[in-house]
This record gives C-alpha cells, structure tokens and sequence, in this order.
C-alpha cells in the first residue's frame, strides 16, 4: 500500500506575519510596521505644531492668511 501526501493548509483572517522564506511580504510588513510605529511617535511633536501656525503667521505680520472658524 503506497502512503498518500497529505496537504497542508493554512487559513486565517489575521495580519500576515511573514515566514522566512517570504522575501516579498517581509519587505511589505516591515514598511508597514515601521511607517505606523512612527506615525504614533511622532503625532504628539507634530500635532501641537499646527496649533503654532496662526502664531507665526501673526507674528509676521500675515494675519490675512488666517482661517478662524466662525
């Protein structure tokens, strides 16, 4: 009696965390997970920036470029 192959499958819904031999999707993931690591470091140095720019804009002196909301 010869023993059939059996087939592997995996089936999942959650992020495709890459295997080693996943070249292409390794590239993909790392791109992703660094650009939203530093999204969320960064958005508490930048945010409160926008909040200068009315300031700056007074200060030199260029009042009409501001929007105020009414």
């Amino acid at each position: 009696m010869q023993e059939q192959e059996v087939a592997k499958i995996e089936v999942g819904d959650g992020a495709a965390i890459p295997t080693h031999d996943d070249r292409g999707l390794v590239s993909a993931w790392w791109i992703a997970l660094v650009g939203a690591v530093a999204l969320i470091v960064l958005l508490p140095v930048i945010k409160p920036a926008f909040q200068l720019f009315p300031v700056a804009l007074r200060e030199m002196g260029l009042d009409h470029l501001i929007v105020e909301k009414k």
